[in-house]
C-alpha cells in the first residue's frame, strides 16, 4: 500500500503558492544532502511575492527544511566539504 503525505506550508506564509506568469510554479527533486534520498523543492509564489518550500522525507514523514520569501535558490557542492543551500532574494536596487 502506498502512503500520502501532506506538504504544509510555513504557518507564517500560510500556502505553497500558485503558478504567476511572472514567477512560474516549478517543483523539483534533487538530494541535496547526499544521503541517497531526493528532497523536494517546491519554487512558487502568492500575491505577496516569491515562495520557496524545500522537504524531506524521513521515515514516512514529511518534514519541511526550508521555507520563505525567497527568489534565489541553489546547492553549492564541493569535494571537500558538505553540500550548502544558498537561498536568497532578488532586488530590484542596482
Amino acid at each position: 500500500m502506498k502512503k500520502t503525505s501532506n506538504l504544509e506550508p510555513d504557518p507564517t506564509i500560510k500556502t505553497l503558492g500558485y503558478f504567476n506568469k511572472n514567477w512560474p510554479m516549478n517543483i523539483s527533486f534533487n538530494d541535496i544532502d547526499k544521503d541517497g534520498k531526493q528532497e523536494l523543492i517546491l519554487q512558487s509564489s502568492d500575491n505577496k511575492g516569491p515562495i520557496l518550500h524545500v522537504f524531506k522525507v524521513y521515515d514516512d514523514k514529511v518534514i519541511k527544511l526550508i521555507s520563505g520569501r525567497y527568489s534565489i535558490f541553489g546547492v553549492v557542492k564541493t569535494k571537500d566539504f558538505e553540500p550548502v543551500i544558498v537561498i536568497g532574494n532578488k532586488s530590484k536596487k542596482v
